[in-house]
């Protein structure tokens, strides 16, 4: 089950991802043009098929539908921002999802780019595959993000404050002056609870761009599109960065 590869348009090299692909041409090729992305060929140099953002449906039904369906992930990403769920790299996952969902999802973020294309197992529910495909896109862009999840009912939260696990308003995290820390400690010390349950212990944010080195911090969309026996039909994965600070 070999991945998929990517072949560089100046030399023979070939690569599994598109973000090594481009880090090539950037260290080997610095006068190349820029490009979005370039094919992924399957072993007998067929060029694998990607779902097209440029051919979602514009029934207006379907794309009622995909705000519903929007709805449910913003609630799911929204929840994860919560001191309970573990920082740093969180998952949301929907099952028996409509090709057209992902296309629309894709027609919302210009800038993601097709970085892997590959087979391996799917080895857990709701469907035990030996042999699956599974194709990924990265977007960096945090304000493409935001859009594209804004267009339902449920507005997204970039960043919640948290007192244990009650959430409590960010502007608690407002600078004070030196007067006003003084005072504040004295308080706490007498034990106002008041003000102390109004002071944030944890303050997490959906983090999404470029990062630094290793680092990354993309918005990736993860798709299945041969799992289930359905055609037009798949399983897809948004996988994102949040960050978690504690006071």
């Amino acid at each position: 089950m070999a991945p998929y590869r990517t072949q560089c348009d100046f030399c023979d090299g070939q690569f599994t991802t598109t973000t090594a692909l481009q880090r090539h041409r950037r260290s080997r090729h610095p006068n190349a043009r820029p490009v979005k992305e370039l094919p992924f060929y399957e072993e007998d140099a067929v060029i694998v098929q990607f779902p097209d953002a440029n051919r979602a449906s514009r029934n207006p039904l379907v794309r009622r539908d995909f705000k519903l369906w929007i709805s449910g992930i913003v609630e799911s990403i929204n929840s994860t921002l919560h001191p309970k769920v573990s920082g740093k790299w969180s998952r949301v996952e929907r099952h028996d999802c409509p090709e057209n969902f992902l296309q629309l999802l894709l027609a919302r973020l210009p800038s993601a780019f097709v970085n892997s294309a590959k087979e391996r197992p799917h080895w857990k529910p709701p469907v035990w595959k030996k042999n699956a495909k599974q194709f990924s896109w990265k977007c960096h862009s945090m304000d493409e993000v935001k859009a594209a999840l804004d267009c339902s009912s449920t507005p997204l939260a970039l960043s919640k404050s948290y007192n244990g696990l009650e959430e409590v308003a960010d502007n608690a995290i407002a600078q004070v002056s030196g007067i006003q820390a003084i005072a504040l400690a004295k308080s706490r010390a007498r034990g106002d609870r008041d003000l102390t349950r109004s002071r944030p212990t944890c303050r997490a944010s959906l983090v999404v761009g470029e990062g630094e080195g290793r680092a990354t911090r993309e918005f990736e969309i993860i798709w299945w599109p041969d799992l289930y026996t359905i055609p037009q039909r798949g399983k897809i994965a948004l996988r994102y960065y949040v960050g978690k600070v504690l006071f």
